[in-house]
């Protein structure tokens, strides 16, 4: 990354120095006065510098109309570029990078993605990148707002079918590719893109799109997919044109700027964290009406839980959706596990099929202050798909943890596919047939100090 002090925006004198560099930063002071960060990423065959920029004067105006915003300009290797094989990558692992660069840009309350063409399938993928790992979801929050202009959400129909897997730009760009197939799921799945709040735990990006009249290579459909029309302008122009406004006055630069301006005020959105922690007594009645909603009948009676909970009050895990705005607080259990410490007895019953998870008494329970060697997943379940994703995580922590000092026998029999992926994770083992409905076991445990998985016979 470099950064550029000056007053207005201009073209570094010196391309020759900066044209490896990634990111440029085009800032007012140093240290930055500057709350946000508007990156521009180029498309397919574009620069962001030089005589044939494709931006034109738009950075400029930008800069200009926002005081309070940074100006990055991006730039990768694409197009002919790609003839130095040695610094070519593919278009995935060029999201990855443009998310690892989001994820040190700490200075910035929030960052706002405007990309053409090609550029606008990177920012999607950057956001893809960093939802599909547990460790990085809540980064995606800082990204305030996505700008598609002329870009090809589900690919180009105008990609040569003998070129489609020729090079690594027409594989991505072929119409329905793989890649991009991947990051409009996970935007359908995780991203609430409309201007209106989510209801749900979907983060929340507003994204806009800019539409040629004339585009050649991008169809209205693929530029405009998934957003309302409030979200969409189309202009008199061609793909490239739309990109390069002469002045403030433009009809794309004043939609643009309008967009800009309810992402900044979209960086003031609720915050959110989620917060695991051991259930409260008063917590169960929620447990047990979620795991009646996920699992159905039977799942253990609420008094037989409260006894368990009496016995050992570690054996419920909540996590807590947190969100604060202002003086606003409000707090809502959104997933839970449930991992219980059984007698050796209580083991051999649950191995058998004399009990089962939903009918274990509380007396084969061992209480929190007694040492245990079987541990028994009772369940994991999650309201939405990212509080899914960050309550298995929560539970492979917290048996990892368990086991950091000496082996623990862990049981399950999973019902559901989120608990098959437990029980894949820690490559458990069938008692008798694999699948749902039986029961897997395992040994966590510890060899020279460090945590390893060992395969239970």
């Amino acid at each position: 990354m470099e950064k550029i002090i000056q007053a207005t925006f201009a073209e570094p004198n010196d391309l020759k120095r900066i044209k490896n560099r990634r990111l440029v930063i085009h800032q007012r002071s140093e240290p930055s006065n500057a709350t946000h960060l508007a990156i521009l990423i180029h498309g397919l065959g574009g620069s962001r510098y030089g005589k044939n920029s494709t931006w034109g004067n738009f950075p400029k105006l930008v800069m200009e109309d926002f005081p309070g915003v940074d100006i990055g300009m991006y730039s990768y290797v694409t197009a002919l570029r790609r003839l130095k094989f040695w610094r070519s990558i593919s278009i995935e692992d060029e999201a990855a990078t443009l998310g690892d660069l989001i994820r040190g840009l700490d200075q910035y309350r929030s960052i706002v993605l405007l990309g053409h063409s090609l550029g606008g399938i990177l920012c999607k993928g950057a956001v893809a990148y960093l939802l599909w790992a547990p460790e990085t979801q809540e980064l995606t929050a800082k990204i305030s707002g996505i700008f598609l202009m002329a870009s090809p959400q589900l690919g180009s129909t105008k990609v040569p079918a003998f070129l489609s897997w020729a090079t690594e730009d027409s594989r991505v760009l072929r119409a329905h590719s793989d890649y991009l197939t991947r990051i409009e799921s996970a935007f359908r799945e995780y991203i609430h893109s409309a201007l209106s709040y989510p209801v749900d735990e979907k983060r929340h990006i507003p994204c806009w799109a800019l539409k040629a009249s004339d585009d050649f290579w991008v169809d209205r459909l693929s530029a405009g997919i998934g957003l309302n029309a409030d979200q969409q302008l189309t202009l008199d122009g061609t793909h490239t044109s739309i990109v390069k406004p002469e002045s403030k006055n433009d009809e794309g630069f004043r939609f643009v700027s309008s967009c800009i301006r309810h992402a900044i005020l979209n960086a003031a959105k609720p915050k959110q964290k989620h917060n695991p922690g051991p259930a409260r007594l008063e917590d169960l009645k929620f447990i047990h009406e979620l795991a009646i909603s996920f699992f159905g009948e039977p799942v253990s009676d609420l008094g037989l839980m409260r006894e368990w909970w009496n016995v050992n009050e570690n054996v419920f895990w909540v996590l807590r959706r947190v969100t604060t705005a202002q003086a606003f607080k409000n707090e809502e259990i959104v997933a839970y596990f449930s991992v219980i410490p059984v007698t050796p007895q209580a083991a051999s019953f649950l191995r058998d099929g004399t009990i089962t998870g939903a009918s274990i008494p509380s007396s084969a329970i061992v209480p929190a202050d007694q040492p245990y060697e079987t541990v028994y997943i009772g369940a994991v379940a999650g309201k939405y798909p990212y509080s899914k994703a960050l309550v298995i995580l929560s539970l492979t922590t917290y048996l990892e943890s368990t086991a950091r000092s000496r082996s623990i026998e862990v049981l399950a029999r999973p019902v559901t596919a989120d608990g098959l992926r437990v029980v894949d994770e820690y490559e458990m083992t069938p008692t008798s047939a694999p699948g749902l409905g039986h029961l897997y076991q395992t040994t966590l445990g510890v060899r020279q100090g460090t945590p390893r998985r060992e395969q239970a016979g």
